[in-house]
């Protein structure tokens, strides 16, 4: 009941159509990347996948986390514009069960993006590498890989945003994680590697095995910040 009722403010706010239109032109980043050089991805050693990944995913990445920072940031500053969501408390509603059905709306638009993106990194190996079906199953690890990187920070944003009545300052605190993930990926740190905002950066066909080791990582960060979130929207919801 809650999903639904979710999935219907949706629609006031054009967030779904704007996932998927941000997913294409994602999607058309390797495309026209090698599109408008094939000879310099050509040119390099290593399996097409590989190649790919390397060339686009840190792009890629980016662009998701930026998706869903801003996606995460309408779903709960349409429950604080007009005073939504005191209204709200005032129901017999559960605000954790809203706070779950947001994070599974996100995850899911979310993930629809990412599914395009590696559709067309398939179509890029097909057309210009010759690469058949043996691909699906390594983009298919891919995917499961990209949703555990990315739902840590779909909780934690959610629950920055449910914190915030105004937009701009959860959209500044995320685009700052961002902007510190951009900045220090390349340095070799634990802190930095585990950064739940550096998480989805990484990519499965480039790390290999050594990529796994994010895996717990990402299920250890998604846990503490669901349990941070149980804890702190009830607890909420008693001292105002």
């Amino acid at each position: 009941m809650i999903l639904s009722l979710e999935w219907k403010k949706l629609h006031r706010t054009g967030l779904f159509p704007g996932m998927l239109a941000g997913g294409l032109a994602a999607a058309a980043v390797p495309i026209l990347n090698i599109a408008a050089r094939p000879e310099t991805f050509l040119a390099q050693t290593g399996t097409p996948l590989s190649i790919l990944f390397s060339q686009n995913w840190s792009m890629l990445g980016m662009l998701n986390l930026f998706y869903l920072i801003i996606g995460a940031c309408i779903l709960y500053h349409i429950e604080y514009a007009g005073g939504a969501m005191e209204k709200m408390k005032a129901l017999p509603i559960s605000q954790g069960g809203i706070f779950a059905a947001k994070t599974l709306l996100l995850f899911g638009m979310t993930m629809a993006a990412v599914v395009m993106e590696l559709l067309a990194l398939w179509f890029c190996a097909w057309h210009w590498f010759s690469v058949g079906s043996e691909a699906l199953i390594p983009l298919l690890c891919e995917l499961g890989y990209q949703l555990a990187m990315l739902l840590p920070v779909c909780i934690l944003m959610n629950l920055i945003s449910s914190f915030c009545r105004n937009l701009w300052i959860a959209l500044g605190i995320g685009v700052i994680c961002l902007f510190t993930a951009t900045v220090t990926i390349t340095l070799n740190h634990p802190f930095v590697d585990f950064f739940p905002f550096s998480l989805p950066m990484q990519s499965l066909t480039e790390t290999g095995a050594n990529g796994l080791r994010f895996l717990p990582a990402a299920m250890i960060e998604s846990i503490l910040f669901a349990t941070a979130a149980g804890i702190s929207i009830p607890l909420r919801r008693r001292l105002a």
